[in-house]
């Protein structure tokens, strides 16, 4: 796994993937050497035993060389690394850039991508990762390939071809952050936790 970014998101990224994934190791890319060992630290506490290796690489292509998860989850404005670097097969998460005018991804990774979002109207006002390229001319409307509901519910297919580099750009969306809301009430309630607020 590539990991691009050192911070509350990509540490969230990497418990999440990890959960689901078996991760040997991360490669993490981020251009301030010193907060790689508070990184590596929380990571530990949070994994354990399960903490795949972590490794510091100041290079963006060296982090994506035969990465089969890339995750972008920075700050960065432009891209954080080179999209003819990607593996066949590979997934990118890209979490971060969620402006017009901003992206992490260069035009190359969405152009060999399935491209999927977590809602198009959304992609199409925010992810400058899908607006410029769009704007440039060198993606059609139709290179969304599915928003991620229609590939849960299986309306579209989120990999077509074992070597399909499928990205998924997400900009945030209300509905997800509600149903997650509803799934942790509900799970706290069942299990007997949390603490009730009355705020009338």
């Amino acid at each position: 796994m590539a990991l691009f970014g050192a911070g509350a998101t990509a540490r969230t990224s990497l418990w999440a993937i990890r959960a689901v994934r078996k991760i040997q190791e991360v490669r993490v890319c981020h251009p301030h050497p010193e907060r790689f060992s508070a990184f590596a630290a929380a990571m530990s506490d949070l994994l354990g035993d399960a903490c795949p290796t972590l490794r510091r690489v100041v290079a963006p292509r060296e982090a994506v060389r035969g990465a089969d998860i890339v995750v972008t989850a920075t700050t960065a404005a432009e891209p954080v690394f080179p999209g003819d670097a990607l593996e066949t097969g590979s997934f990118v998460g890209a979490l971060g850039a969620y402006r017009p005018t901003t992206r992490e991804l260069d035009s190359a990774t969405i152009r060999r991508a399935r491209l999927v979002v977590d809602s198009r109207a959304g992609a199409l006002a925010e992810a400058g990762d899908v607006i410029i390229p769009l704007r440039a001319g060198e993606i059609g409307p139709e290179h969304l390939a599915a928003e991620l509901g229609e590939v849960l519910t299986g309306q579209a297919p989120g990999r077509t071809s074992p070597d399909d580099i499928v990205v998924f750009k997400s900009v945030g969306n209300a509905i997800q952050d509600l149903t997650l809301a509803r799934l942790t009430y509900e799970e706290a309630r069942s299990k007997g936790v949390g603490k009730e607020v009355d705020f009338s």
